[in-house]
C-alpha cells in the first residue's frame, strides 16, 4: 500500500510540474505574448479621480506609479511589493472600477500585435447598489515590450485605447 501511495504521489507531482506554466519574465517571440505578474498589495489613492466606467493606467516609472497607488495591508500571507528597480525592465498597467458596485477584475493575456499592446481582461460584477463606495483594482507589472499604443479589451471589444508608447533598450 505504501509503495502504491509513493508511486501515485510521484506521478501527481510530475503531472503538476508538467502542467504548470512558467513564471519567468520574457516575451514569447512566436506569438507576441508578454509575461506579466499581478499584485494585490496596493490601493488607489483617494486623490485619483475616475468616472463610473473606470480608469485604465499605464505607469512607466516609480514616480507615475506613486501618484496613483499606495501600499496596502491585505489579508493572507501573499503580500508582494513592486521593487522600484523593476521599472528598468518592466512597466505597470492597471484597470480600476469604482462606485457602488464591486467587481472581480482579472487579466487573461497581454500581447503585442501591429505595434499595439493588447490587454485582454475580464470584469465580473460581484455586487451592485451597495450602501458604500469602493474601488476594484487589478494591477500588473508587464515585461518590457515595444509598442505605440495600448488597448484594453474585454468581451472582444476595445474598451479603452491609450496613446502610450514604450521602446525597450
Amino acid at each position: 500500500m505504501k509503495k502504491i501511495f509513493g508511486i501515485l504521489s510521484i506521478s501527481i507531482i510530475i503531472a503538476l510540474i508538467g502542467c504548470s506554466g512558467t513564471s519567468g519574465n520574457s516575451k514569447d517571440e512566436t506569438k507576441g505574448i508578454i509575461k506579466f505578474k499581478t499584485f494585490n498589495s496596493y490601493f488607489v489613492k483617494n486623490n485619483y479621480v475616475f468616472d463610473s466606467t473606470g480608469a485604465f493606467v499605464f505607469a512607466n516609472d516609480t514616480a507615475e506609479f506613486n501618484k496613483i497607488f499606495g501600499a496596502a495591508a491585505v489579508m493572507g500571507g501573499n503580500q508582494e511589493w513592486i521593487n522600484p528597480a523593476d521599472f528598468s525592465k518592466q512597466f505597470c498597467i492597471a484597470i480600476m472600477k469604482g462606485g457602488k458596485s464591486m467587481f472581480n477584475l482579472s487579466i487573461n493575456e497581454i500581447k503585442v500585435e501591429d505595434d499595439i499592446l493588447k490587454i485582454y481582461f475580464i470584469s465580473k460584477t460581484i455586487s451592485t447598489n451597495n450602501s458604500f463606495t469602493g474601488n476594484s483594482l487589478i494591477l500588473a507589472m508587464v515585461d518590457c515590450a515595444d509598442f505605440k499604443s495600448i488597448q484594453f479589451i474585454s468581451d472582444d471589444k476595445v474598451i479603452k485605447e491609450l496613446p502610450a508608447s514604450k521602446k525597450c533598450k
